[in-house]
């Protein structure tokens, strides 16, 4: 079957970015011709494919008036926007490759920036297509519902009118399909966006972990290790403000591993707290090694997470989970079995959960044992069996509907 998988840009950083190279990498391990196009001028070389896998990549130039981000104008964001959403490039641009390549199917992933009028071609062209939910773009412009340090509550005017616009082009679309990895992130949208004419499904990421042999030992300072973008939406200054309030108590290091908007201004704030240590972007290799030596993982989200790989990559390691109970969090760790869920904006909570982590050590081997059973519900090759069942579903649906 030929594939056409489709992302924003390619990198080795962002989690979506990884889910949509490794669905491509693993669909084309399985004899499928796989193709993959970009933004190139966003894109940075994609991760080394398995030994014997081969996926092409097609880098083309789409319209972006400028590097869309938190601090931008917001007359240039509204710019930004009405090209993503109505630039005849954008469908010009992505079905030149389409009529070129001629695929059975097509899985797109993130899309602003390729141009979100491209459902409309899909459409039009009747390419059987699979949209892949990791976020919320749908019915969010900004893609989290989270706005000013909060949650968003219902659609602000602008969202409303942009998935107004996004769900018209799907009318009268048969051969369309939504997947999202956690039921949460599903659910959230369907409370404003009427899915129910299309095919959805809940299929994890086939995301393929580096782990490495846990070496933690109760006899070690304990160590907490956060893994991630350094965004306010992460809840990362919160999580620190509590590890300063349960360093009180107990002593303990934390690692904190990525970059983003707030790194500069953490770093500043805990210049002279040594135990809390700052590493920046990090690989793989790298990651892996902190979380073969860490004691337990946070992931302290405000925001409404989808399926964050680092909290599945943390049960494949072995490493419990400290995490907010919020989004699809709660549908990776279960509480008391292979870490904590905490509530998300109570800093008392999260400050006693530290520790109690910390405090009790002996919990962290039978912890550990439980995270690795748990992290076989999200095998990447039985999800790729869940994808490969529903192309070909899509595809034969599409072939019987031409040959009646």
């Amino acid at each position: 079957m030929k594939v056409l998988c489709v992302n924003s840009f390619v990198n080795s950083f962002g989690g979506a970015e990884l889910s949509a190279l490794n669905l491509a990498f693993g669909l084309a391990g399985r004899g499928h011709d796989v193709h993959f196009l970009a933004d190139g001028s966003t894109s940075s070389s994609p991760p080394e494919a398995p030994d014997g896998v081969h996926v092409q990549f097609h880098y083309k130039t789409f319209p972006r008036p400028y590097p869309i981000g938190p601090q931008a104008n917001p007359f240039l964001k509204a710019v930004w926007h009405l090209h993503d959403l109505a630039n005849p490039s954008n469908t010009r641009i992505f079905g030149e490759v389409c009529r070129k390549l001629l695929p059975d199917i097509i899985v797109l992933h993130a899309i602003d920036g390729i141009g979100l009028n491209i459902w409309r071609w899909i459409r039009e062209a009747g390419i059987p297509c699979i949209q892949v939910l990791h976020d919320y773009g749908i019915i969010c412009l900004n893609k989290s519902r989270f706005r000013n340090g909060r949650q968003c509550r219902g659609l602000c005017f602008a969202c409303r009118v942009q998935k107004t616009i996004r769900m018209s082009w799907l009318d009268r679309t048969e051969h369309f399909s939504f997947v999202s990895p956690s039921r949460a992130v599903m659910e959230e949208v369907e409370q404003y966006a009427d899915l129910s004419r299309w095919r959805k499904a809940i299929i994890p990421n086939p995301n393929y972990f580096l782990v490495k042999t846990r070496t933690w030992s109760s006899d070690s300072k304990p160590r907490l290790l956060y893994v991630g973008r350094l965004d306010p939406s992460k809840g990362i200054d919160r999580v620190l403000r509590c590890a300063l309030e349960a360093y009180k108590k107990i002593e303990f290091d934390v690692d904190v591993l990525g970059g983003g908007s707030s790194e500069e201004e953490l770093r500043k704030s805990y210049e002279h707290t040594s135990w809390i240590r700052f590493h920046g972007r990090v690989d793989q290799e790298f990651i892996a090694q902190y979380m073969s030596e860490a004691t337990a993982l946070l992931v302290p989200s405000l925001w409404l997470e989808n399926f964050p790989g680092v909290a599945v990559h943390s049960l494949f390691a072995g490493l419990p989970v400290i995490a907010s109970d919020i989004g699809g969090l709660p549908e990776i760790i279960d509480d008391g079995m292979t870490g904590l869920l905490v509530p998300p904006w109570n800093e008392e909570a999260w400050t006693a959960a530290i520790v109690n982590v910390v405090e009790n050590k002996s919990k962290i081997p039978i912890w550990s044992t439980a995270c690795l059973a748990a992290a076989q519900r999200f095998d990447a090759e039985r999800a790729l069996d869940e994808y490969e069942l529903l192309m070909h579903e899509m595809v034969g649906r599409r072939r019987t509907k031409e040959l009646a």
